[in-house]
């Protein structure tokens, strides 16, 4: 394989001479040559780990490090540039931008984004090799195989076909490999509102956020707040517990008035996410069968539909605790800490939206219409990176649509699988977005 030229942000230059592929000896070599088939580049990333750093340990210096390297060098084995785009929150990691090389990118296009995260879930649990990338009856098996390494194989795949034959078009694209979406929304976070500033000088004009939507067009999705209930008493002896505050009694109430006088009265919906929902998923507390325990903590989990405002989450719990809560156990407390809150995602939530995206929905239609594929509008109840690439409060207001191969239905399940036959529909669509988007 040709030796080509690596753009690294991170180094802050060019470095000469790199070979994509390499013996190990300094040349270039055949030996060891990129993916001749995009189910070749799909097993590569599902059998590089990649689970998320909140689940454990990893190898290299942060947990997407080793799929982004080897992103990073099959993309320059295609002929593609690729940018690592450093973080500022102090992991080390980067997300990764590829783009064709400078001789295609045209300063009077418009740039169509592609978006997929890296990360997965644990594995612990499944039933399959989550790293075997073992493929049977038509479907590749391991962890992120669906969420979402499918999506990000095929925008890759498709940016590199639609390069080799020339970049034709009206517009620039390139594939954005963004870290920490399973827990932080991290990468797409710092791309957003600090690396397309800071980093880039060009923003993009629409997005394509790539997750298992079985090649649906979604337009809408719900956000999502997650929070914890903190009740903080006084421990004590189990013999004298009338020295100590019981939190987990206090924490009892707190359950039992959520759920009664907050969940119970949740009837928002949207046509196309449906009925907004809440509900308390974990719950620790106490140290010892004979301690009175000082400390409980509950862990809830909003799903917010567009029209909802989800920093508004807490200060209606907030006066279910001061109305049903406080005051109930004597020396005991509750507060609430706010763990992540991201915006409900709808292209069409006004007329100026609706007409900013219609470019880019109009375009995904049209490359599904030709692949005989439905081009219905629908939404999702679970969130993506669109909450921050079309929220103008996040600092993007950039139209977008979500769009990718595989089930949301075997995410995160202890068998993940894709339909391999999902793979060269979502290539055709993307490249037909890229051949045919007029932005």
């Amino acid at each position: 394989w040709r030796c080509v030229w690596v753009l690294c942000a991170l180094a802050g230059a060019r470095a000469q001479g790199t070979c994509a592929w390499g013996d190990g000896d300094g040349g270039c070599a055949d030996a060891e040559a990129p993916p001749a088939s995009v189910e070749q580049l799909l097993a590569g990333m599902v059998s590089t780990p990649s689970v998320n750093a909140l689940y454990g340990t990893f190898d290299g210096p942060f947990a997407e490090a080793q799929l982004s390297e080897y992103l990073e060098r099959t993309a320059v084995g295609f002929g593609l540039e690729a940018t690592r785009l450093p973080l500022t929150d102090g992991s080390g990691a980067h997300n990764l931008l590829v783009t064709p090389p400078e001789h295609l990118i045209s300063t009077s296009k418009r740039w169509l984004l592609f978006d997929s995260h890296i990360d997965t879930v644990a594995v612990e649990g499944m039933t399959v090799d989550p790293f075997g990338a073992e493929v049977r009856d038509g479907k590749m098996y391991g962890r992120g195989s669906c969420d979402t390494k499918a999506s990000g194989a095929a925008s890759l795949w498709a940016l590199k076909e639609w390069v080799d034959s020339g970049a034709p078009g009206n517009v620039n694209g390139a594939v954005l490999f963004t870290v920490d979406e399973e827990v932080g929304f991290t990468g797409i976070k710092q791309f957003i509102g600090r690396q397309l500033k800071e980093l880039l000088d060009w923003a993009p004009a629409a997005v394509v956020v790539g997750e298992p939507t079985e090649m649906q067009l979604v337009v809408a999705h719900n956000g999502v707040v997650v929070w914890d209930l903190i009740a903080e008493g006084r421990a004590a002896h189990s013999s004298t517990p009338e020295k100590g505050a019981n939190a987990i009694s206090l924490m009892a109430r707190a359950v039992t008035a959520v759920e009664d006088h907050y969940i119970a009265g949740l009837n928002a919906t949207h046509g196309l996410t449906g009925k907004a929902s809440c509900s308390l998923n974990q719950i620790s507390g106490g140290s010892a069968p004979n301690i009175v325990p000082a400390l409980s903590k509950v862990t809830a989990m909003r799903r917010v539909v567009p029209g909802e405002d989800e920093l508004a989450v807490l200060g209606a719990v907030e006066a279910v605790l001061d109305a049903r809560v406080r005051g109930s156990v004597t020396g005991a407390s509750i507060r609430q800490h706010l763990r992540k809150a991201y915006a409900p995602f709808d292209a069409l939530r006004d007329a100026g939206a609706a007409a900013a995206s219609a470019p880019l929905r109009s375009a995904a239609a049209a490359a599904l219409r030709a692949l005989g594929l439905s081009t219905v509008e629908v939404g999702v109840k679970y969130g993506t990176h669109a909450s921050i690439t079309a929220a103008v409060s996040e600092g993007g207001g950039i139209p977008t649509v979500v769009l990718g191969p595989g089930n949301i239905a075997q995410a995160h399940t202890e068998a993940e699988f894709i339909e391999l036959a999902q793979l060269p529909l979502a290539i055709k669509a993307y490249k037909h977005l890229l051949e045919y988007a007029q932005l």
